[in-house]
């Protein structure tokens, strides 16, 4: 607990940081539903890890992805001198398996933006921009302003701070979007 504590002010990303803090209160829950809350660091075996990890063994990459952030948390352990080795890296692995994205046919699409057009207006005009200009939902059509839009409203511009690939980004505008 002392870890997770003071991971608050490590300077790590607030996604990592919280799945981690997150893993480690459910390992503190397990072990605390299984009698086990008095072992001490040097107990922990890799087999009760491999225990607590099969409640997450929905799929490898969530697994892995777990596996992970409960690694950090050991990590951070064996840095502070508590662990001689961390014991998270003698858990089995799963196997992440890459899944294809496929593509919506022109009508399937129609059907979706039809049903978010009814559904809500927001989410229909993110889809617009989504499907019309490429752009990602999470930052670059959530952060856009209106200072990113020329004053015809044919292009959109975003700096290298505001998309994934870091580079200017300028799109064309579809009618259909305006």
């Amino acid at each position: 607990e002392d870890v997770l504590e003071r991971s608050r002010e490590e300077e790590i990303s607030d996604r990592y940081r919280t799945d981690m803090i997150r893993v480690g209160n459910a390992l503190v829950d397990y072990l605390r539903k299984n009698s086990q809350l008095k072992l001490t660091l040097r107990q922990t075996s890799p087999q009760l890890l491999e225990s607590f990890m099969q409640t997450y063994g929905s799929s490898g990459t969530y697994y892995m992805t777990q596996r992970s952030n409960l690694a950090g948390i050991f990590t951070r352990m064996v840095r502070r001198g508590l662990l001689a080795e961390n014991p998270v890296y003698k858990t089995s692995l799963k196997r992440k398996v890459p899944m294809l994205n496929t593509i919506f046919t022109r009508e399937q699409l129609q059907a979706v933006l039809r049903f978010l057009e009814g559904y809500n207006k927001n989410l229909y005009l993110c889809a617009l921009l989504m499907y019309g200009c490429f752009l990602r939902p999470h930052r670059e059509i959530r952060l856009l302003k209106r200072r990113h839009l020329n004053d015809d409203f044919t292009t959109i511009s975003l700096s290298g701070t505001e998309n994934k690939s870091k580079r200017i980004r300028i799109v064309r505008l579809p009618k259909y979007v305006t």
